[in-house]
C-alpha cells in the first residue's frame, strides 16, 4: 500500500502553488502591462500571494475562480474587497465561489458600459 506522510503532501502543495503562481505572473504580466502591480516581479509575487489568501477569504479556492479573482485584484486594487459593489458580491452568503466570480463579472461588464 502506498502511504503519502504529510510532509510529501506539504511539498506537492507548496510546488502546485509555486506553479499556480508562475503561470499568474505571467498571464498578468501580460494582460496588464503598464499597471503598478506587474513592474516589479517580486511585488508580483507578493501581489499573488495576498490575492490567493484574500480569495481564500471568501472562499474561493477553485484555481479558474482564483485566478479571475486575481485578474479582478488588478484592474481595481488589490483592496478590491472595500469596494462597496465587490464586497457585497463577495458577503452574499447565498452565492458558491463560481457564483461570486460569475457575479463579479456580469457586473463589471454592466459598469464598464
Amino acid at each position: 500500500m502506498l502511504v503519502i506522510r504529510d510532509e510529501q503532501m506539504r511539498i506537492l502543495r507548496q510546488a502546485r502553488l509555486q506553479r499556480f503562481e508562475d503561470e499568474m505572473a505571467a498571464h498578468l504580466t501580460k494582460g496588464f502591462r503598464g499597471r503598478p502591480v506587474v513592474e516589479d516581479i517580486n511585488r508580483l509575487r507578493l501581489f499573488i500571494q495576498e490575492g490567493v489568501r484574500l480569495a481564500g477569504e471568501h472562499g474561493i479556492v477553485i484555481q479558474y475562480d482564483v485566478r479571475r479573482f486575481l485578474e479582478f485584484s488588478a484592474e481595481y486594487g488589490a483592496d478590491l474587497d472595500t469596494i462597496p459593489w465587490i464586497a457585497k458580491i463577495l458577503s452574499d452568503p447565498t452565492l458558491s465561489a463560481s457564483g461570486k466570480m460569475d457575479r463579479l463579472d456580469a457586473y463589471s461588464l454592466f459598469v464598464r458600459s
